[in-house]
């Protein structure tokens, strides 16, 4: 899935801004998913 692409690309990468946004992004789907189902 391209959700644990973009987190391993951004463990690699290094950018702490990056890794940020997609812990952000991942929280939001998460909690979009749990208040949905």
């Amino acid at each position: 899935f391209f959700v644990s692409g973009s987190v391993v690309g951004a463990t690699r990468g290094g950018h702490s801004a990056m890794r940020r946004r997609v812990l952000a992004w991942a929280g939001f789907v998460s909690v979009r998913g749990a208040s949905r189902g």
